[in-house]
C-alpha cells in the first residue's frame, strides 16, 4: 500500500488541503488520524481542523477547533487531548440551534489557517538528526460531521466552499449484511 501522503495534491500554499466527509459511523475519524500520521512522515507539522461537534478528536464537545500537531496520534481521542490552536465554542452537540455560529466559527477557523500557513509559525527544533520534513507549509485536515442529509448537508457544502479543498475523501453509509461473513 502506497502512502496516503503521496496521492494528495497541494494547493497555491505548497500544502494539501484534505477534507473528509461521509455519514456518521463510517471511519472518517479513524481515516483522520491515519491520514494525519502520514502527513507527518512528510511534514514536520499539520493543521486539523475538527468540525464534528458530538465527537471531537482533540477538544470537548460543542467546540470546532483547529489544532496544529507535530507529532502522531495512536489511540482513541480521550488519549490526546490537546490544546487547540484557535476554537470555537457552539454550544451544542449539533450545529441544528445555531447554523450560523457554526459557519462563522468554522470560516473563522479557516483565515487563521490560512494566515498561520502564511507566516509558518513553525519554530526550528534543534536535533542531533536532521529533519528532511517540508517545514515551510503546513497540510490541512478537514474532519466534517457526519450529518448528510437536509440542512447538515448545506452545512457540509458550505464549508467545503470555505475551505476550496486540494482532496476530498469521501465515505458511503456501510451496508451491513447479515448473510456475509466479514471474518
Amino acid at each position: 500500500m502506497s502512502s496516503i501522503s503521496d496521492d494528495v495534491s497541494v494547493s497555491a500554499s505548497g500544502a494539501p488541503k484534505i477534507l473528509i466527509r461521509g455519514p456518521k459511523n463510517s471511519g472518517k475519524s479513524s481515516f483522520a488520524r491515519t491520514l494525519v500520521n502520514s502527513l507527518l512522515t512528510r511534514y514536520k507539522r499539520v493543521m486539523f481542523l475538527e468540525c464534528d461537534l458530538g465527537q471531537s478528536e482533540f477538544t470537548p464537545g460543542g467546540m470546532v477547533a483547529l489544532t496544529l500537531l507535530s507529532q502522531p496520534l495512536f489511540g482513541p481521542p480521550f488519549t490526546h487531548p490537546t490544546l487547540p490552536l484557535a476554537a470555537h465554542y457552539v454550544g451544542a452537540a449539533s450545529p441544528r440551534s445555531s447554523p450560523s455560529h457554526y459557519l462563522k466559527s468554522i470560516e473563522a477557523l479557516v483565515r487563521t489557517y490560512e494566515d498561520t500557513n502564511a507566516t509558518t509559525i513553525l519554530t526550528d527544533e534543534h536535533d542531533d538528526e536532521p529533519d528532511t520534513r517540508i517545514a515551510d507549509s503546513i497540510p490541512l485536515v478537514v474532519n466534517t460531521m457526519g450529518w448528510t442529509k437536509g440542512l447538515g448537508a448545506d452545512l457540509n457544502r458550505r464549508i467545503e466552499e470555505a475551505i476550496n479543498p486540494t482532496d476530498i475523501v469521501e465515505f458511503e453509509t456501510p451496508v451491513w449484511d447479515p448473510q456475509q461473513q466479514y471474518w
